[in-house]
């Protein structure tokens, strides 16, 4: 008998729309084959596909029973105050401990859970199961915040503002890294620094990557796409650093080529 598991993700779409979500889609397949799979998440805007799509893997499925608040600004003064670091608020850990907590009654108990992202992660720091916990980190906050307050200069007001959201996040990032008996990154760089923050148990690094076609169109050899959310910076910056490092190359060597960016 399969041993179960819980995949506890905010990213979830069929067709994916983003990187996260392929990131997702990718992992729960591949650990269905292994486990039997129940998958949170929040509900996208086209349920059916997503539904429908697990049906053909046996993957169970569940709905978060309260959406995510992105979007949602904060002044500075609400930033200050704020119960929880920038970007975890977004997601409501009450609600999320619940749904997991109701699962648990009524179709557990589960071998596993697995957190995609410290943002579901965070869930650890609330509530108690008794099961093994995977924490997938498709980025580190802690060294994006401490970027972001280097490139302000000292002289302007939110400088000092992300400065203070920086160790805020430092904090509590650590706090859920201790939660996790096991953690992934998506990089050799990033698994080395969330090795420098916990001790005695194991780092291990899962890239990025998609599925290539055993068949391609003929038409697309000269086009070249990438899927992400361009509004989320880290995104953004590589985009630009494509943009300016490496297409110039491409464009040279391939004058028709094109840039599709969704």
């Amino acid at each position: 008998m399969k041993p179960r598991l819980l995949y506890v993700s905010p990213f979830c779409e069929n067709p994916a729309t983003s990187g996260a979500s392929q990131r997702s889609m990718a992992l729960v397949e591949a650990l269905a084959h292994d486990y039997t799979v129940t998958l949170l998440t929040y509900r996208p805007g086209d349920a059916d596909s997503l539904s429908i799509w697990c049906q053909e893997r046996t993957i169970d499925l569940a709905w978060f029973s309260r959406a995510a608040g992105y979007g949602r600004r904060l002044g500075l003064i609400g930033r200050v105050l704020a119960h929880q670091p920038p970007g975890f608020s977004t997601h409501d850990h009450a609600g999320i401990v619940a749904d997991i907590d109701q699962l648990w009654q009524s179709t557990g108990p589960f071998d596993c859970l697995f957190f995609a992202t410290q943002l579901m992660g965070q869930a650890l720091l609330y509530g108690r199961w008794p099961a093994y916990h995977i924490l997938d980190l498709y980025d580190v906050y802690t060294t994006i915040a401490k970027e972001k307050h280097r490139q302000v200069s000292p002289i302007r007001p939110y400088h000092w503002l992300y400065r203070f959201e920086f160790l805020r996040i430092r904090k509590y990032e650590r706090r859920i890294f201790n939660r996790a008996h096991c953690i992934i990154t998506t990089s050799e760089a990033e698994r080395l620094f969330v090795a420098s923050q916990v001790s005695e148990k194991p780092v291990v690094t899962i890239p990025n990557g998609i599925r290539i076609p055993d068949e391609r169109s003929q038409g697309l050899k000269k086009q070249v796409i990438t899927v992400g959310s361009h509004h989320y910076g880290p995104n953004f910056e590589g985009a630009s650093w494509f943009y300016q490092e490496v297409w110039p190359l491409v464009r040279d060597q391939v004058p028709d080529g094109r840039w599709v960016v969704i």
